[in-house]
């Protein structure tokens, strides 16, 4: 009965986290990290560029789209379209998050899943309700525009990875 009741609790305590597992990053990490950079923003920052032709390998400039449809990593077509978003938005948002907040916290993915919450279009902290936005506006020397780019980043990774 003992060991049931441990098994219960872990359950409890580990089911949160396995339902942020599904998400672009992990898919990266999957399936690209084990050749590549070990996560998606150093390997695009790193290695590819925007494009005429959407996202390129910077080295040859062949477009990312064909490298991946052509069967390269093992990614199927979906999951190929899902990297190219995931690096897009990376490229976009041009490692703010990574200059800025990497040093004290964990990647944006992580702690959006373990630390905040999406509620009425909103990042909102999980345990104090308080608005993001808001809060970073006033937080590690950000400007108004760069705690909206990063207040979206973080709601980009929670919706991306299901947790409301």
């Amino acid at each position: 009965m003992r060991l049931i009741s441990l098994y219960f609790a872990a359950a409890i305590v580990l089911l949160p986290v396995a339902a942020f597992a599904a998400d672009t990053h992990d898919l990266y990490e999957g399936k690209c990290g084990s050749c590549h950079a070990r996560h998606a923003g150093p390997f695009a920052r790193a290695i590819l560029q925007p494009g005429a032709e959407g996202i390129t390998v910077r080295r040859s400039g062949a477009p990312l789209a064909k490298v991946l449809g052509s069967g390269h990593g093992g990614v199927s077509a979906e999951q190929a379209e899902h990297l190219l978003e995931l690096f897009a938005f990376i490229l976009e948002n041009d490692g703010l998050y990574a200059r800025n907040c990497a040093v004290c916290h964990d990647r944006a993915s992580v702690l959006a899943a373990r630390k905040l919450v999406l509620r009425d279009g909103r990042v909102l902290g999980r345990y104090t309700a308080r608005d993001v936005e808001q809060f970073l506006a006033g937080h590690g020397r950000l400007t108004q525009a760069e705690a909206t780019q990063i207040t979206n980043a973080l709601a980009r990774h929670l919706m991306d990875s299901g947790a409301q």
